[in-house]
């Protein structure tokens, strides 16, 4: 089980708070290192492009449950040290993920859950 991790695209309308798409900024499962999601046309390709991205945003999960950056943060340096597919030796890994330059698990796409 883990929890996604979202922050508003585009502002909801003012009038009627509806509307404005998500990006998804990645996953926290039990055990795992957090997992970013990617967006190359964004140019949100590791830890310190969402880390830039993120300031001043608003961050939510996916139970609506509001969080700081510096909360976020925190808890992906805490998963640090957790599982990746590379090493649990998960063939073709490089397929789903990769790490960057910093040591972060990237998804290679934005869309998963």
């Amino acid at each position: 089980m883990g929890t996604n991790y979202y922050t508003p695209k585009d502002p909801p309308c003012p009038t009627c708070n509806k509307g404005g798409e998500d990006y998804h900024i990645g996953k926290s499962s039990g055990g795992w290192q957090f997992l970013f999601a990617s967006y190359p046309e964004k140019g949100l390709v590791s830890c310190k492009d969402w880390r830039e991205f993120l300031k001043g945003r608003k961050i939510i999960d996916e139970y609506g449950k509001e969080y700081t950056y510096e909360q976020l943060f925190e808890w992906v340096e805490n998963k640090q040290g957790g599982r990746n597919l590379e090493i649990d030796g998960y063939p073709d890994w490089r397929r789903f993920e990769y790490t960057d330059p910093e040591g972060y698990r990237i998804s290679t796409h934005a869309d998963f859950s």
